[in-house]
C-alpha cells in the first residue's frame, strides 16, 4: 500500500471508530439513566412500604392505646378487701321468676315460710378475725375469748330488710315484732335495697315477647343465664363464721378494755 493511499484510509478509519464511540457512550449513557431510574422506582416502593409500615403502626398504636387506657380506667377502680373474695365461687345460671307461688319464701304465712328465711338470715352476725379487720382497716365490737370482732355482711342485712317488709304486709300474724313495724324501719329498708340494686346492678339484658293473655299482649322475658354468686357455697361458709343468739353474750362488754378494736 502506498503512502498516499494510507493517508486516505486513516481518516476514513478514525471516522468509523469515533462514530462508534459515541454510539457506545450513548448507549452507555442511556443504561445508566434506565439503571437510575429502577434505582428510583425502587426506592420509592422501599419508601411507600416504610410509609404503610408507619401509617399502620400509628393506628395500632392508638388504638391499643386507648384499650390500655379503658382497661387501666377499669382496673384502678379496685373493690375493697373483704374475707369473702377468698371464697367466692360464681355460677351462671338462670332466674325462674314465673313461679313466685312455689317460692318458699312468699304467700300466706306459715311455718315453713319462716323457717326459710330463718335459715336464709341465720348468719347475720358473724366473727371477722384481727388480721381481716386490719386489712380493712376497720373496728368494731370485741367477741369474748375468742380475739375476733363482730361483723356482718351487707347482703344478709339486705335480706333482713326484704323479710322485715314481707312481714310488714301480715302485721296481724307478726304481732310480737309490731315494735320493728314502723314507716322509719320500713323507709330504712328501701333505702337499703334501693343503694344495694344501684351498687351492684344486675346488667343482664332482658327481652319482651308477644303474650295475648297479658293485659297489654306482651310480657318481658327474664329467664336468661347471668352471672352468680355460688349462694350454697358463700352461705355454707358463713356458717362456719356465725356468732350464736343473743349476741350480747358473746361480745366483751362496754366497760370492759378491749371492748372495741383492734
Amino acid at each position: 500500500m502506498t503512502i498516499s493511499e494510507k493517508n486516505e484510509e486513516e481518516p476514513f478509519l478514525a471516522g468509523v471508530e469515533s462514530a462508534s464511540d459515541e454510539a457506545y457512550n450513548s448507549q452507555k449513557e442511556y443504561s445508566s439513566r434506565i439503571n437510575l431510574q429502577k434505582g428510583y422506582f425502587i426506592f420509592l416502593i422501599v419508601q411507600a412500604a416504610l410509609l404503610a409500615l408507619n401509617v399502620s403502626m400509628l393506628i395500632f398504636n392508638t388504638f391499643h392505646s386507648c384499650e390500655i387506657k379503658v382497661q387501666f380506667a377499669r382496673e384502678e377502680v379496685e373493690e375493697p378487701y373483704s374475707p369473702a373474695h377468698a371464697i367466692v365461687q360464681y355460677k351462671i345460671q338462670s332466674l325462674d321468676l314465673t313461679a313466685t307461688e312455689l317460692s318458699p319464701f312468699f304467700g300466706e304465712p306459715r311455718p315453713e315460710l319462716d323457717e326459710a328465711w330463718s335459715g336464709l338470715t341465720e348468719s347475720s352476725m358473724v366473727e371477722i378475725s384481727a388480721q381481716d379487720m386490719k386489712i380493712m382497716n376497720k373496728s368494731s365490737i370485741a367477741i369474748k375469748e375468742t380475739g375476733g370482732y363482730v361483723g356482718y355482711y351487707a347482703v344478709y342485712h339486705q335480706l333482713h330488710c326484704l323479710k322485715r317488709m314481707y312481714q310488714m304486709n301480715y302485721k296481724e300474724y307478726y304481732s310480737d315484732l309490731a315494735g320493728s313495724f314502723t314507716m322509719e324501719h320500713f323507709q330504712h329498708c328501701m333505702e337499703v335495697l334501693r343503694q344495694g340494686l344501684m351498687c351492684k346492678p344486675d346488667l343482664t339484658v332482658n327481652t319482651m315477647q308477644w303474650e295475648p293473655r297479658a293485659s297489654l299482649g306482651y310480657v318481658g322475658v327474664t329467664a336468661w343465664d347471668r352471672k352468680c354468686i355460688d349462694w350454697d357455697s358463700f352461705h355454707a361458709w358463713t356458717n362456719t363464721k356465725t356468732i350464736p343468739t343473743p349476741l350480747e353474750d358473746f361480745i366483751v362488754p362496754k366497760k370492759e378494755e378491749g371492748s372495741f378494736g383492734p
